[in-house]
């Protein structure tokens, strides 16, 4: 049931479907000077892919494309910050906001060529790439014959094939590259030339890369409780740096990941696991738009499942991000890594771009939003944009149980989740809580958890229906 909730992510995955931003790249839109007349259109466009006008794509890009139109609003309200609901409204090119983002730093950028699906996520599909690919001259994109029935049965045909009319690139000089059949094409994940991966020299920030001294193999285990589906990663733990514990604990569905970290946040969160890069927006290098868009083309054809924008948190450097992914060539899913507390405005920018929301959800009420985050409104913003993402791309919600909160805050997210969501949501129950940052000032934050209050939370989530479940 899991990878039917992410069907979309895994047909990007495969190549049998166009990333949101690849097909952002195809939907002209008009070009204006004015805000408002921006936002218009934005509206308008974002309106017709609702009513399925854009099933079917010329190949061509066009002059000023759906995502130029999203970078351009995206840059002009970077000169009157508006990014998140604390709405600073500083010109971020002279000054910092709440956040204290500037210029996009990136911590730290991980990618782990070993790691390894589950195996209810492996499949005969050839999860491929052809950079020459036979051109089929005359055809368009056409997403509209989708097969949402996805295979991952591992004793499938292994002659299994992709439709030559799923996805056809019929232009040369596109700007990005999809497949235009199923013949001559390389596996994604088992890729015979990895001269892009074997001289990789990762340069961003190596005091947090080389402080993990763990097995890169995972030991992930379907575990099939109650008619749930449950995937439990019994990870490593990293021995030195908070940021590699986030780094290498990703959902399981997800990896190998090309993981992104900015630092910088939106939030205060007392008990921040990557308290070094979130309260610190200069912890990091600078990177171009141009060496960073390389580095994921590369990664991708190296294996990666996709990019996954992280930090801190990646929001106060959504233009930047925009910005990059124009300049990719190949389809890959964006997933955007986030505590959600995010301004309508954003939500709309990445409606249309983002693949998949790994969203973390945090609290069941305002009050400890407020004493341990610093945000008043949380259930409100954070809430009402779980609807919108849910609505506009793929999801699975993080939750981190904290010890003492499972009355005030888990439960009753849970029953937010079934009551506004639904049951069919892909749920990570996470059970890595360490006092970090601040957490030990507060005396419900300094001890350590209790595995059977994870196990409670769990059997409570799986007693309303929740039932597709990753336990990380």
């Amino acid at each position: 049931m899991i990878e039917k909730l992410l069907n979309d992510y895994f047909m990007v995955n495969l190549n049998k479907k166009l990333s949101l931003s690849n097909r952002a790249k195809l939907i002209p839109s008009k070009n204006y000077n004015e805000i408002n007349l921006l936002w218009k259109e934005h509206q308008k466009i974002q309106s017709d892919l609702d009513n399925g006008k854009y099933k079917c794509l010329n190949d061509s890009i066009p002059d000023f494309s759906y995502l130029d139109l999203k970078i351009k609003i995206a840059n002009k309200i970077f000169k009157e910050c508006i990014f998140c609901p604390r709405k600073c409204k500083v010109d971020r090119n002279n000054e910092t906001g709440f956040c204290g983002v500037r210029n996009p730093i990136i911590a730290s950028e991980l990618f782990n060529q070993n790691e390894t699906l589950p195996i209810m996520f492996k499949t005969d599909y050839n999860i491929n790439y052809n950079i020459n690919s036979n051109i089929n001259n005359n055809s368009n994109i056409n997403n509209s014959n989708i097969n949402n029935n996805f295979n991952t049965n591992n004793n499938s045909n292994s002659n299994s094939t992709i439709d030559s009319n799923i996805i056809c690139n019929t232009n040369p000089n596109t700007d990005f590259n999809i497949i235009s059949n199923s013949d001559s094409i390389t596996d994604y994940n088992n890729n015979s030339n990895n001269s892009f991966n074997n001289n990789y020299n990762n340069n961003f920030n190596d005091n947090f890369n080389n402080s993990c001294n763990v097995d890169s193999k995972k030991d992930l285990n379907n575990k099939d409780n109650n008619n749930s589906n449950i995937l439990e990663n019994n990870n490593n733990n990293c021995k030195k740096s908070s940021l590699c514990i986030a780094g290498l604990n990703e959902e399981s569905p997800l990896i190998p990941s090309h993981k992104i970290f900015f630092s910088g946040c939106t939030l205060r969160c007392a008990f921040c696991q990557n308290y070094e890069i979130s309260i610190n927006p200069k912890n990091g290098i600078s990177i171009n738009k141009k060496d960073l868009a390389f580095k994921i083309n590369n990664n991708r054809l190296a294996g990666s499942s996709n990019v996954n924008f992280v930090g801190g948190e990646p929001t106060p450097n959504l233009n930047f991000i925009l910005e990059t992914i124009k300049l990719t060539k190949e389809n890959i899913p964006i997933i955007y890594n986030s505590n959600m507390y995010l301004s309508t405005e954003t939500m709309s920018l990445l409606n249309g771009f983002v693949d998949l929301y790994l969203t973390d959800f945090k609290f069941g009420n305002n009050k400890c939003a407020s004493r341990l985050s610093g945000v008043s409104d949380y259930m409100e913003t954070v809430g009402n944009n779980h609807k919108i993402a849910l609505s506009s791309g793929n999801i699975i919600i993080r939750h981190l149980v904290l010890p003492n909160h499972i009355e005030c805050c888990s439960i009753p997210l849970i029953d937010w989740i079934v009551e506004n969501l639904g049951v069919d949501v892909v749920l990570d129950i996470v059970d890595k809580y360490k006092p970090f940052y601040k957490a030990n000032q507060y005396q419900d934050l300094s001890k350590t958890l209790k595995s059977k209050d994870v196990e409670r939370v769990i059997d409570y989530a799986k007693s309303l229906g929740l039932n597709n479940i990753i336990k990380t």
